[in-house]
């Protein structure tokens, strides 16, 4: 089922860079037609089933864990920069800032898992803010209390309504237009895969921070969600 899983997203990955370098083509040559809603419908509609098919590509993989100790504030650093060059960041022209005291903060993770969980933290945030007219701000704090590393991500963004917060994490739920119901679920599995903790903190029109713990020594185990 794997191999079939792999096989299918190749092929639907192929086909949809196809399409995607035919609307740039199209959008070059007759600008008219990009102008239209239409255009607008299937670039929106392709994003999603590109973003569809990269989170499926993580549920496939998840049991793919290769852990090495590596320092999480260059890997933040790292993240944070190539953040500012998505589209997701560019277009609603978010300021992202992180804050850490001047110490190494080492722990023994899996690096694509636990940057794919930033990338994506980052990305709800985003979200959230192109849904208000703020000047969009994303602060991530990273500190170290005393087996744990704690990492927070917070955004000033429309908040989650407090009747949601409690299936967020669920897989395909979501209460974006364009949301695919995965990213916050990655988000938890890496947190689980860690051993780790994660609280969300969330007010409507204010803003939300997800605060995620991750043991410096790990054992195997699930993460203890609070809401």
């Amino acid at each position: 089922m794997d191999i079939l899983l792999s096989k299918i997203r190749h092929e639907m990955g192929n086909a949809m860079t196809i399409v995607r370098c035919s609307l740039n083509v199209l959008k070059s040559e007759c600008p008219q037609v990009s102008e239209t809603k239409y255009f607008d419908n299937v670039i929106s509609e392709l994003g999603y089933m590109e973003n569809l098919l990269a989170d499926m590509s993580f549920f496939n993989k998840r049991d793919e864990v290769n852990k090495e100790f590596i320092d999480i504030e260059k890997l933040i650093t790292g993240v944070i920069e190539s953040s500012l060059g998505t589209e997701w960041v560019r277009d609603t022209k978010i300021t992202m800032e992180k804050e850490n005291q001047d110490e190494i903060y080492m722990v023994k993770c899996d690096l694509l898992k636990v940057r794919q969980m930033l990338i994506n933290l980052i990305k709800n945030g985003a979200e959230a803010i192109g849904g208000t007219d703020k000047e969009g701000k994303i602060h991530i704090m990273l500190a170290r209390k005393d087996n744990d590393i704690l990492i927070s991500v917070t955004d000033n963004g429309c908040g989650i309504e407090p009747a949601d917060l409690n299936n967020i994490f669920e897989p395909f739920v979501t209460h974006k237009k364009d949301g695919t119901g995965i990213g916050l679920a990655i988000v938890k599995e890496v947190v689980d895969i860690h051993n780790g903790k994660i609280k969300v903190v969330s007010e409507l029109g204010t803003g939300t921070t997800f605060e995620i713990s991750l043991p410096i020594n790990l054992v195997a185990g699930k993460t203890e969600c609070l809401v």
